[in-house]
C-alpha cells in the first residue's frame, strides 16, 4: 500500500480536523505526529522536485523535528547541498550514517560516502584565533562561540567575514577568501 497517495493524505488531513459535538462546541483532537511529519515530508518532496530547495529544507526540518526519522536527514542534506551549504550537508550526512537506528544498505552507505567526498571538496577547515578571551566570535554574522575557540571550523569555499566582539570595545573584522 502506498501511503503517499493523495487519498492517504486526504484521510490524514480529515482525521486531524476538530470534531463537532451535538452542542456545537469543538473538541480538539490530539495532533498525530506521524501524520503531521508525513505531510511536512510530502511538502518537502514537492518543493524539492520543483527546485524550491529553501522551502523543501524547511519542510524536511519540520518533519524531522515533529517525528525524527534518520532517513529524513538525507533529504535535509540534499537540500543543503543544493543551497550551497556543504558544511551543513556534511553534518547531516554524518549524523545519518552514525545513527544506530538507520537501516542503511551497503549501496546506500557507498553512495552517501561518495557524496560526502564531493561535499568535502567544497569546504575548507579554518582555525580562528581571537582575542581577548571571552570575545564573541562570528563567521559571516553567525555566532560560532567565544574566544578561545576550541577546534577548527568548516566553511564553504569562497569569501567570509570573521569578527570578534567584546562588550565596550570596537569589533574587529577580518575578511578572507578560501
Amino acid at each position: 500500500m502506498n501511503l503517499l497517495r493523495p487519498t492517504g493524505l486526504m484521510v490524514a488531513i480529515l482525521s486531524a480536523a476538530p470534531v463537532v459535538c451535538a452542542t456545537g462546541a469543538a473538541v480538539a483532537q490530539p495532533v498525530d505526529p506521524a501524520a503531521e511529519a508525513r505531510a511536512a515530508f510530502q511538502e518537502g518532496v514537492r518543493n524539492f522536485a520543483a527546485q524550491r530547495y529553501a522551502e523543501a529544507l524547511v519542510a524536511f526540518q519540520r518533519a524531522y523535528r515533529t517525528r525524527p526519522h534518520p532517513s529524513v536527514l538525507v533529504n535535509i542534506a540534499n537540500c543543503q547541498l543544493a543551497l550551497d551549504q556543504p558544511q551543513e550537508a556534511i553534518a547531516s550526512f554524518e549524523r545519518y550514517l552514525s545513527d544506530p537506528t538507520a537501516n542503511i544498505t551497503d549501496a546506500q552507505r557507498m553512495e552517501i560516502q561518495g557524496t560526502l567526498t564531493e561535499a568535502r571538496l567544497r569546504v575548507v577547515t579554518v582555525t580562528v584565533l581571537a582575542q581577548p578571551p571571552g570575545a564573541e566570535v562570528y563567521i559571516d554574522g553567525t555566532l560560532v562561540g567565544t574566544a578561545p575557540l576550541r577546534g577548527a571550523r568548516l566553511v564553504a569555499a569562497g569569501p567570509h567575514v570573521f569578527e570578534a566582539r567584546t562588550p565596550g570595545a570596537a569589533s574587529v573584522q577580518h575578511q578572507a577568501r578560501f
